[in-house]
Parts: C-alpha cells; sequence; structure tokens
C-alpha cells in the first residue's frame, strides 16, 4: 500500500473533497477523500505508479490543476 497526504493552501479548503487518480500504465482508477490523507491498497509489488490528487469544489464538478507523485510500490 501506499499512504499519501497533501498540503492544503486555501481558505475555502473545507468544503472540497479530493479526487486521488491512481495510474499504472495504461490502467487508471479513482479514489475519492474527504481529508487531504488517503491510504491506496491493492498494488502490485515492484510496479511504477503515478497518484495526481486534485481538489474538487463542493459543487462536485469543478477541480483544481492536480499534483502529481510517481513512486515504485516494494517488490
Amino acid at each position: 500500500s501506499v499512504s499519501l497526504n497533501w498540503m492544503v493552501n486555501d481558505t475555502a479548503s473545507d468544503s472540497y473533497t479530493y479526487r486521488i487518480e491512481v495510474r499504472n500504465g495504461h490502467s487508471v482508477n479513482n479514489k475519492t477523500s474527504n481529508i487531504p490523507e488517503t491510504e491506496i491498497t491493492g498494488l502490485n509489488p515492484g510496479t511504477l505508479y503515478t497518484f495526481t490528487v486534485f481538489a474538487v469544489a463542493a459543487d462536485g464538478e469543478t477541480e483544481g490543476e492536480g499534483a502529481s507523485i510517481s513512486v515504485y510500490t516494494s517488490k
């Protein structure tokens, strides 16, 4: 598993949810969180994943620019 947490620098952030895009090659999955942290489970060992976090406004549609990180899982 991979634990992610991120800093939020916006006074309106109490109303945000977060969409976490989990990308592994051509496979893309999405997870949501109501707080600025999450744990991603069910990952394959020794595999490169890119995680991108998007802030989603209260309307459930408006998203901010995503922030990404790429990591290999342990073998």
